[in-house]
């Protein structure tokens, strides 16, 4: 049972601070949305070479999403540096990158029963089929959402090795029940 990363989310700074109205007239160049009723940042999104998006805030602040891998979501952040840059700010460098949150699925192959399993996993889970499908595991080093159809997602990892580490303790826990 191999665990297959499908999103990472980072974020970065990018020493400086910025105007949205400077950044929104580079619209026609880049995919950009700024709607203040919803969110306070600019969304800019790109579909090459990955299909990604990030926030910018005023403070210089970005959140970026899409990346598959941490290299990956590096690059994302240096390419949405240079777009930054490219709108006029080019004192513009990432620094503090961190990743927030990695989301990985695995597939078990088989049906599971969540009732059977939420009985052996009592105190380490929450199952409510009323309200949501899947049941919850808190693990060490991650959360699992555990669907009857036998597949997982992982989430709330911060770096690729806590991915090994909740499979690990998955397959641990897949062979007690």
């Amino acid at each position: 049972m191999a665990a297959r990363i499908t999103n990472i989310v980072a974020s970065v700074t990018l020493d400086c601070t910025l105007c949205y109205e400077t950044l929104l007239l580079s619209r026609s160049v880049y995919e950009m949305e700024y709607t203040p009723a919803r969110f306070s940042g600019v969304l800019i999104r790109l579909a090459v070479p990955l299909k990604s998006h990030c926030r910018v805030y005023h403070n210089g602040k970005m959140t970026i999403n899409g990346a598959k891998t941490v290299e990956g979501a590096h690059l994302l952040a240096e390419l949405y540096c240079t777009i930054i840059r490219a709108c006029g700010y080019i004192t513009a460098r990432v620094s503090d990158f961190k990743v927030v949150n990695i989301v990985a699925s695995v597939n078990f192959g088989q049906r599971l029963n969540l009732y059977t399993l939420q009985k052996a996993l009592e105190q380490h889970c929450i199952y409510e089929p009323e309200r949501f499908p899947g049941l919850s595991i808190k693990l060490s080093e991650a959360t699992c959402v555990i669907f009857q159809s036998g597949k997982c997602n992982i989430l709330r990892a911060k770096g690729e090795l806590d991915i090994q580490a909740t499979v690990l303790e998955l397959n641990i826990l897949a062979g007690l029940c």
